[in-house]
């Protein structure tokens, strides 16, 4: 299901990215469309659901119609940037990286040498969240929920012990802050 999800965004998402490149080329043409367009959206209006459903059909075999007429190197051009803009597992482990290096200059020490127990971890959940855990030197269990897309993050906090389960701590940041 998540695959099909995924799949569905990214051929959307490559859809568009094609029908914007395509109306740049055929103003007079997109005009048309458009006035097209909105005669047939009045239709609806006025006919109901049984011209709705012509206008949904007809705009999925329009839409189907482009995609067919699109070169490989169009399609493999619009996942690339849609890919691009979409923050990875390593990506979002250094960027957290360098803001716990920010807000502690001694943890890049600390984590170098055999005196603390520190360790990173990087997975991706079934929300599509990229989760990285910090264990830190106090066995404090600190992950960072990340959107892929935007990389707005939500931090939680987990003690064994103290805590029976993650609490929020209420601090958020955007990781692209922290790109290189």
């Amino acid at each position: 299901m998540k695959k099909r999800t995924k799949s569905l965004v990214l051929l959307t998402a490559s859809l568009c990215i094609f029908m914007t490149g395509c109306s740049k080329n055929t103003e007079s043409t997109s005009a048309t469309e458009k006035q097209e367009t909105i005669q047939k959206t009045e239709q609806v209006t006025v006919s109901g659901t049984t011209e709705a459903d012509k206008v949904i059909t007809e705009e999925k075999t329009t839409a189907e119609e482009s995609t067919e007429n699109m070169t490989t190197e169009e399609v493999t051009t619009g996942s690339a940037t849609e890919a691009s803009d979409t923050i990875t597992e390593q990506q979002a482990l250094e960027a957290i990286k360098q803001y716990s290096y920010s807000k502690d200059p001694n943890l890049k020490d600390m984590e170098n040498s055999d005196e603390y127990t520190i360790y990173w971890d990087v997975s991706t959940n079934e929300n599509n969240e990229i989760v990285v855990l910090y264990r830190s030197y106090t066995a404090a269990e600190i992950r960072y929920y990340i959107n892929p897309l935007s990389g707005e993050t939500y931090i939680t906090e987990f003690v064994q012990g103290i805590t029976d389960e993650e609490q929020k701590t209420g601090e958020s940041l955007n990781i692209r802050d922290y790109m290189d």
